[in-house]
């Protein structure tokens, strides 16, 4: 490449940096705006949930507005009949009755469809059927939204000031868009690691509610 073209290849990359740095900023700005949001962000409760039955495309319509605050993008499917017939054969969720599905079916799936990318469905089971013990869809259902709850506000304040902090720090030059993704990074990090850790303290406690001659060693 001649030294002209290497030049102006140079300054194309220096502008790309100082813009993507801006985007950076926007970008951050508008994860600030969503966790804000995010701290009044409640599934319908128990109460609002329709009591009539409903056939399986109903289920979907609604579970799909109902788990809507779980998406990653717009394109996510986070319910499909495939998983209803699944999670029944696994003795997760009750049989349909005429093939309707209730207010149980409705909080049940709302808990498995968020616990599914975290548990296995031997840990969901174990879980499940030992939280039933002495309680019903209600009761569970109506705990799992107030632990949602406390668990996103929990969240919420952790991540509040870093992104505070992150926003009044100047990063410029060409380094600048790279520093931005780098703190950015360190922010995933920490919480991914302080969410793998919860896991296995979730899976040491499932462990300790399956039948001896189950456990694994």
């Amino acid at each position: 490449m001649a030294k002209n073209d290497a030049h102006h290849k140079d300054n194309e990359n220096v502008s790309f940096s100082a813009s993507d740095t801006g985007k950076m900023e926007t970008s951050v700005s508008q994860l600030q705006d969503w966790l804000t949001a995010l701290s009044g962000t409640q599934l319908t409760e128990w109460d609002r949930l329709p009591d009539i039955g409903l056939y399986m495309d109903q289920i979907l319509t609604l579970m799909d507005r109902q788990l809507a605050f779980y998406r990653r993008s717009d394109e996510d499917r986070l319910l499909t009949p495939a998983m209803i017939n699944n999670y029944t054969k696994d003795g997760l969720l009750p049989r349909a009755t005429d093939k309707k599905y209730t207010q149980g079916h409705l909080a049940l799936l709302s808990i498995l469809c968020s616990l599914k990318p975290v548990l296995s469905i031997s840990d969901l089971a174990v879980l499940s059927e030992n939280a039933h013990l002495q309680k019903d869809d209600h009761e569970i259902f109506d705990y799992f939204l107030r632990a949602q709850a406390e668990a996103l506000e929990n969240s919420r304040s952790d991540l509040a000031p870093l992104l505070i902090e992150l926003t009044e720090t100047s990063f410029t030059g060409e380094t600048g868009q790279d520093a931005y993704k780098q703190e950015l990074a360190l922010m995933a990090l920490r919480m991914a690691v302080e969410a793998r850790v919860r896991i296995m303290m979730t899976q040491k406690i499932l462990d300790l509610l399956q039948p001896p001659e189950t456990r694994r060693s």
